[in-house]
C-alpha cells in the first residue's frame, strides 16, 4: 500500500498535468485491450485505423496550416 504522502503526490501530479494523465490512461487502456482481449478481427480493425491515422499525420506534415481539416 502506498503512503499518504505518495497518494497526495500522485493526486497533485494528476491535477497539475490532466492532459498527460488522460493521454497515459488511454494509452494504457489500448495496450491492455490489445494484449489481453483483442481477437484477430479486432486487430485487423485496429490496423486499419492505425493506417488511416498515419496517412492523416503525414498529410498534416505536408499541410501544417490545414491540420484541423478531417479527411
Amino acid at each position: 500500500m502506498m503512503s499518504k504522502a505518495q497518494l497526495e503526490a500522485n493526486r497533485k501530479y494528476r491535477k497539475k498535468f490532466p492532459e498527460k494523465t488522460k493521454h497515459d490512461r488511454y494509452r494504457n487502456q489500448a495496450k491492455i485491450f490489445i494484449n489481453k482481449h483483442a481477437n484477430e478481427k479486432d486487430l485487423k480493425e485496429l490496423e486499419n485505423w492505425l493506417s488511416n491515422k498515419y496517412i492523416e499525420i503525414e498529410q498534416q506534415k505536408s499541410n501544417p496550416l490545414e491540420e484541423n481539416i478531417v479527411v
